[in-house]
């Protein structure tokens, strides 16, 4: 019943709806019976005549349980003759599957074609290695990097060693392209992992910042890294 109803959601998704929530829902239920009952979204993803709208809800919902079990039904679909929407979104798919496999598959994307399927091999390797971590660092910087991209850039970076992309998570707290809660989430990670020499610039966007959310924040964060200092100097 579960996966009818989501796959009616998928086969009725539109731009104006793309029915999201409830196939984020629906795949999360489907999830807590394991990987293989996620194998129709693979297929979704498969099916020359699903909807770019199909797919990329079935990119999100296999991002619930994506495991290598998924590998031999995901991999052909990142080939270079498949459709782009469908490299795109079993590239996202694949950034999100552990194990050697699926890393060496992402080190071949990296170098793909296509931006987007680059980005998503970039955005796997990432969680894998610190080399990964500075090769998706790097594409910050690039100018043609998107706002959106640079919204997963400081998602993924904020986990595992985040104190190694606090230059990163400074510029994102000053980049009013991005949505507010990225600001926010950068700003809190420089609270929670920032060195000194980070307070001064929160301690600015405290004081000139004009969104009354982010000036909060940024004091909050700057008092916690002078907290942290003074614990050290007690220590001493």
């Amino acid at each position: 019943m579960v996966l009818a109803k989501w796959l009616e959601l998928a086969k009725s998704a539109t731009r104006e709806k793309p029915n999201i929530d409830e196939g984020l829902m629906l795949a999360e239920k489907l999830a807590q019976f394991g990987p293989d009952a996620l194998m129709p979204m693979v297929d979704v993803l498969a099916d020359a005549a699903s909807t770019p709208y199909a797919k990329a809800l079935a990119s999100m919902g296999l991002s619930y349980q994506a495991d290598a079990k998924l590998l031999p039904k995901l991999l052909p679909l990142v080939k270079p003759e498949k459709d782009l929407a469908m490299r795109i979104c079993a590239a996202g798919v694949l950034a999100n599957v552990p194990g050697a496999q699926a890393e060496a598959a992402l080190n071949e994307l990296k170098a793909d074609k296509e931006r987007q399927v680059r980005f998503h091999a970039l955005r796997g390797l990432a969680t894998r290695s610190a080399a990964g971590r500075k090769a998706l660092a790097d594409l910050w910087k690039q100018p043609d990097t998107t706002p959106a991209e640079r919204n997963q850039i400081v998602m993924v970076l904020s986990s595992g060693t985040a104190s190694d992309s606090q230059p990163l998570f400074q510029e994102a707290m000053r980049d009013t392209t991005l949505p507010e809660e990225t600001r926010l989430f950068a700003i809190q990670i420089l609270g929670r992992v920032g060195a000194p020499a980070f307070a001064p610039s929160l301690n600015e966007c405290a004081e000139k910042d004009p969104n009354e959310k982010i000036r909060a924040a940024a004091k909050t964060a700057a008092e916690a890294i002078q907290a942290r200092e003074n614990k050290k100097g007690t220590l001493q």
